[in-house]
């Protein structure tokens, strides 16, 4: 219980956090007291069995459940950092930035914008897809290197630091003038950025 109070507060969403499984063993929360959640269609699991966790999947035909978590993800540094950044830098929370908090590098290149680098090929192909509308998507044109997604504002400066920062994840050799494509919600556009990011930057912009 003191955990979830902790969550709560350093979120600044106390009252707001609706936990299904366990509803019925925890305060009412706002939504309840408002009428737009029906607690009697929550449950009241607690402990660490998950014997009822499983018996809900078979009710609802739910096959191969997944294994039992290491815990809330919020409680891992890296992870939790990344959700720190959205909550002091956002105003309008969108599901998609949380979404994508389990994957790829996190960068904050400003106090307005930040930049998810992707790891590998499933995480270009997931960016690609995903490329929210006012988010621009940045790829490689003409050497190997990850995809990269600039939340946030939108200038040259900030495109050019997202640039330095895929060199500095791509394939080596660079050429000598590495393009890269700017993908926006009204246009299309080329920036070529030659310096890959250094340790010093690197580190001043990592969030996770």
């Amino acid at each position: 219980m003191r955990d979830f109070q902790i969550i709560e507060a350093d979120t600044g969403l106390e009252g707001l956090i609706v936990r299904p499984l366990s509803a019925k063993r925890l305060p009412l929360t706002r939504p309840e007291e408002a009428g737009i959640l029906d607690r009697n269609l929550f449950f009241g699991i607690e402990g660490r069995s998950r014997a009822k966790l499983l018996d809900l999947a078979r009710h609802y035909g739910i096959k191969n459940p997944p294994a039992a978590s290491a815990g809330c993800a919020l409680t891992a540094p890296d992870f939790a950092r990344k959700v720190r950044d959205i909550f002091e830098h956002s105003r309008d929370y969108q599901r998609w930035e949380f979404e994508t908090l389990r994957m790829g590098r996190h960068f904050r290149v400003s106090p307005t914008a930040r930049v998810i680098v992707a790891r590998n090929e499933s995480q270009n192909e997931y960016l690609t897809y995903l490329h929210p509308r006012g988010t621009a998507l940045m790829t490689p044109e003409n050497f190997q290197g990850p995809a990269a997604l600039v939340a946030g504002e939108q200038t040259r400066e900030i495109h050019e630091a997202a640039g330095r920062l895929i060199l500095r994840y791509s394939h080596k050799p660079l050429p000598e003038n590495p393009e890269m494509l700017i993908e926006l919600e009204d246009r299309v556009e080329t920036v070529c950025v030659k310096q890959p990011a250094g340790d010093v930057e690197l580190e001043k912009v990592r969030i996770a």
